[in-house]
């Protein structure tokens, strides 16, 4: 069983994500995905310091199930293009998306990616 801690964790990653799918990611903001959430700022803050760690949060969560439906995806789609599947295929994206959840300053924008993890 999740400890408190987890599901509000979790409580705070579906309130961003359905933010994001139902009003766009220009309307993410701490203050409407706590409320969303039925969490205090504080407690939001707690688990997610910032927009953009709020942002990683969700990637880390969505990695998982993207990962599995893009391996699968390219699996398919292999024998089609009339070759094996390559790994270099997939350096262009993970590499970005590498540098996004490294730490510190980075070359993607989170707000663009993020995009793509939550329409997909």
């Amino acid at each position: 069983m999740p400890k408190s801690g987890e599901k509000t964790r979790a409580a705070l990653l579906d309130a961003a994500s359905r933010i994001v799918q139902q009003r766009g990611v220009e309307h993410l903001t701490l203050d409407l995905t706590a409320q969303e959430a039925g969490v205090s700022k504080g407690g939001l803050l707690y688990h997610f310091p910032s927009k953009e760690a709020l942002i990683k949060g969700m990637i880390q969560s969505y990695l998982p199930r993207f990962t599995a439906d893009f391996n699968a995806a390219a699996q398919a789609d292999a024998p089609a293009a009339g070759r094996p599947l390559d790994n270099n295929d997939a350096y262009p994206f993970f590499d970005a998306l590498d540098d996004l959840l490294r730490p510190g300053p980075t070359r993607t924008n989170v707000n663009d990616l993020m995009i793509v993890f939550v329409r997909a």
